[in-house]
């Protein structure tokens, strides 16, 4: 199903693990779960991005250091 979709798939290593669990800190107001701080965490050791449909991840933005672009 996600073949078609021009995505690439990143896998989820201890690094980034450990950076989105120390993003906790930083996004616990914002409620975000573990899958949302791992996205953050790839987005910000890639320097790229965030893309979410959750608007709460812009209040957020600024204290983790990653562009977040909400699509709705």
């Amino acid at each position: 199903m996600l073949d078609p979709l021009p995505i690439e798939l990143v896998p989820l290593d201890k690094s980034v693990a450990k950076l989105a669990g120390r993003l906790g800190a930083l996004t616990s107001s914002a409620g975000l779960s573990l899958g949302d701080r791992s996205c953050l965490a790839l987005a910000l050791r890639d320097d790229l991005p965030a893309w979410t449909a959750d608007k709460t991840w812009r209040t957020i933005a600024d204290a983790v250091k990653v562009k977040v672009v909400v699509i709705r």
